[in-house]
C-alpha cells in the first residue's frame, strides 16, 4: 500500500509533511507505487505553490 504527502513549507521555511485524504477524510491509499506516481506527477504539475510530493509505502511486509 502506498500514500501521498505533501510537503508545505512554513512561516519559517521547514518542510511540513500531510498526508493527503480522500473525499471521505480518509488516507488516500494506492494499491500499486505505479498507480501513486501517476497522481503524485499530476499534483506536482498543477501545484501553483511549488509544493512537492513524495511517495511512501505504508502496511507491512510479507
Amino acid at each position: 500500500m502506498y500514500i501521498i504527502v505533501k510537503l508545505i513549507k512554513n512561516d519559517k521555511g521547514v518542510e511540513m509533511p500531510v498526508v493527503l485524504i480522500d473525499t471521505h477524510s480518509e488516507v488516500w491509499e494506492f494499491d500499486s507505487e505505479k498507480e501513486a506516481e501517476e497522481i503524485r506527477t499530476i499534483l506536482e504539475k498543477n501545484s501553483d505553490s511549488g509544493h512537492k510530493y513524495i511517495i511512501k509505502k505504508v502496511g507491512f511486509q510479507k
